[in-house]
């Protein structure tokens, strides 16, 4: 994207709170979530179809991201749960968290080696109890930093080897070197920041994306 860049409409959606938008390269389709919904949205920008899916059980959807068979993996009120649309049902598979009250699920990406990240956050934005987890393919559960109010992001970088990340409240954003393929009980690097965000009426530093470039650009919300 550049800096003279124009935007404009894709979707009129009118959503509450619009999230964790993705591109489905298997479907051609562009997916995303109505935090407060709470709803997940697919649009055909071929043959313009829109499909919404209001998900049940749950006041609001921290984010979604698409699985190999089709299914989705949403994080919900109680944790983690996998979205079939083709049945519209919603099947329980983790709580990171362990039921701490006052604690949601926020942002999530899966990494090149299939390791799934996710954030949470307090619920009140007070104190820092929100912590970013990493859940490797073998259902192994890893903390992978801790000491935030609000877990915002992550993305990567087009290699891989960094995640970026964005700690909505302290204004910053951060970066962690990873290790492409580590072993269950590896952690990645300490986090190194590369901006902090002056106080702005423009917002909070939201959701980081890397461009090929490499270029990081963070929503402010």
């Amino acid at each position: 994207m550049t800096a003279d860049a124009t935007l404009r409409v894709a979707v009129p959606c009118e959503d509450a709170l619009g999230e964790s938008v993705f591109w489905h390269a298997a479907e051609q389709a562009l997916y995303w979530i109505d935090f407060f919904g709470p709803t997940l949205h697919r649009w055909d920008p071929v043959s313009r179809a829109r499909h919404e899916w209001a998900i049940p059980g749950t006041s609001q959807i921290g984010s979604a991201v698409p699985l190999a068979d089709g299914r989705l993996l949403l994080a919900l009120d109680d944790g983690l749960n996998i979205f079939d649309p083709a049945r519209t049902r919603v099947t329980f598979f983790a709580d990171p968290n362990g039921g701490r009250p006052g604690i949601g699920y926020n942002d999530s990406k899966i990494d090149r080696a299939g390791r799934y990240w996710v954030g949470t956050y307090d619920a009140a934005e007070r104190e820092p109890r929100g912590i970013l987890y990493r859940i490797d393919p073998n259902g192994c559960v890893h903390v992978g930093d801790s000491g935030y109010m609000v877990c915002n992001g992550p993305a990567f970088s087009p290699d891989g080897r960094i995640l970026y990340f964005s700690d909505t409240i302290g204004r910053r954003l951060l970066a962690y070197d990873l290790i492409p393929r580590p072993a269950p009980s590896a952690r990645h690097g300490s986090s190194r920041p590369l901006r902090t965000m002056p106080a702005s009426p423009m917002g909070l530093p939201s959701m980081p994306t890397a461009s090929c470039g490499v270029r990081i650009m963070a929503a402010a919300g």
